[in-house]
């Protein structure tokens, strides 16, 4: 049984309470929030593009928008789903906003999964409690107490990524690099060039890469690529989408340029790859 916050909310809380007889499957669809699952109780299966995780105790997935996405909770488990959309910034403060789009994508585009320390176990709870909570007084301030609750779970997330990384890792960005991810994320079907990303943030295309490269390991531009190519797979797994229809959707004005890219991204061609996916499918 899923329990859903009124649907207006910036933040939606879904409480997980499997009975001790059925399965509850979320057909594949593809994702339109940040979904957060946690899993306090029980087992089930997380499949996010294709890729299939077990799902376990004290564990954190997550869904990002856009990601083909489907779940299964088996019988007897308990937890929570969290969803925020950051497309609604009258609602959620920039701060907010900028979390959402640099450091939680860049993590979670990476490995759906993150194992969670017990000792932060309780005070994590305990803000998915109250958010649970305000959400279903639904009082004139609710939006607001939600999202301040939400940054404190999402900074609990860090602190965890954090402790796990090498101090000099991207996790810790400092603001250019937070500002950085959040334009690629919103800008990469349109702009596929350093040179737009540096000018949007007064600085030299040689100065953004070197600090993105020192930051993550590669330049500015290995991120822009990345991002299309996780875009055009997940276009390329629903049979309806053609080739064409989806370098249309990335704004690649040649097909075949297009289709050089991808190959130089999966190491298949268009076709075979979607070929592949047919038959995982069935």
């Amino acid at each position: 049984m899923l329990m859903n916050t009124p649907k207006s909310l910036p933040v939606k809380v879904c409480k997980i309470e499997s009975d001790a007889r059925n399965t509850a499957v979320w057909v594949k669809h593809i994702q339109n929030d940040f979904e957060i699952i946690w899993i306090l109780e029980g087992t089930g299966l997380h499949t996010i593009n294709g890729e299939q995780y077990s799902l376990s105790q004290n564990a954190v997935y997550v869904a990002l928008p856009g990601d083909y996405h489907e779940l299964l909770i088996n019988p007897g488990a308990q937890g929570y789903i969290v969803r925020f959309d950051t497309s609604r910034p009258d609602q959620v403060d920039s701060d907010y906003h900028t979390i959402n789009e640099s450091w939680l994508y860049y993590y979670f585009s990476k490995t759906p999964v993150l194992r969670l320390d017990a000792g932060k176990h309780d005070k994590m709870k305990n803000l998915i409690m109250l958010m649970e909570q305000e959400s279903a007084a639904y009082s004139s301030l609710h939006s607001e107490i939600n999202s301040k609750c939400l940054q404190l779970f999402q900074l609990y997330l860090r602190q965890h990524i954090e402790l796990l990384s090498n101090p000099s890792c991207t996790y810790k960005m400092n603001s250019l690099l937070k500002q950085y991810f959040w334009l690629v994320e919103k800008d990469f079907k349109t702009q596929k060039n350093v040179e737009y990303y540096a000018r949007e943030l007064n600085v030299s295309a040689n100065y953004l890469n070197h600090m993105i490269k020192r930051a993550s390991g590669y330049p500015a531009s290995y991120h822009i690529r990345q991002r299309l190519f996780q875009e055009a797979r997940k276009k390329a797994q629903y049979a309806g989408f053609s080739m064409k229809e989806i370098a249309y959707y990335l704004n690649f004005t040649d097909i075949s340029h297009f289709s050089k890219f991808f190959k130089s991204m999966c190491g298949i061609s268009f076709s075979e790859y979607k070929r592949e996916e047919l038959k995982r499918a069935v």
